[in-house]
């Protein structure tokens, strides 16, 4: 479960999610009609900003790497593997994944302690992988997960061992299954 997404950018409104149901609605202008809904209430946005928090890889142009906001730091707090977790992300950084809160003792990879900050940290390919495995079950030996959210196209690259370890594909040639939707 999601319980916040949150910001040090001082204008960010900190999303709050309770248990069950959870609907994001653009308000109406009264007297507007069906097509006439607010758009800019930030719907998209969020969808794209949860991406980034749980691994996306984004372009330059994705909205957390603007100028505009790539110097904030924006955090998601959700439930992983049973436990609480609180991660946090900025796109002045975009490959590193800060770890606020979290218990460590069943990641398949430990973050390290960054000597400055103190906080703990993991690159984004690893935050890939213990999601994956914390979330899905997936395997370490998952590849990428690459979606593009700028183009309808999405790609997903997983290595085959992951999905079929009785199999002989996926050997360490790195036989990679590609699929394109």
């Amino acid at each position: 479960m999601i319980h916040r997404i949150y910001s040090d950018m001082p204008t960010f409104k900190e999303l709050q999610f309770h248990q069950g149901l959870n609907v994001i609605l653009a308000d109406k202008s009264p007297g507007a009609t069906e097509r006439q809904t607010r758009n800019g209430a930030g719907k998209s946005s969020l969808i794209e900003l949860i991406h980034f928090l749980m691994g996306a890889i984004l372009d330059k142009s994705s909205l957390c790497r603007t100028p505009a906001l790539s110097q904030y730091s924006f955090g998601i707090d959700f439930d992983l593997g049973q436990a609480r977790t609180q991660i946090e992300r900025t796109g002045d950084t975009p490959s590193k994944v800060l770890i606020r809160e979290a218990n460590l003792e069943n990641w398949p990879i430990k973050p390290h302690r960054d000597r400055l900050s103190e906080t703990f940290v993991i690159s984004n390919a690893q935050w890939q992988t213990v999601l994956g495995r914390l979330m899905f079950g997936l395997m370490e030996s998952l590849a990428i997960f690459l979606f593009r959210s700028a183009s309808i196209s999405r790609w997903i690259f997983i290595s085959f061992k992951t999905i079929c370890p009785a199999t002989n594909m996926g050997s360490a040639g790195g036989n990679i299954l590609s699929v394109r939707t």
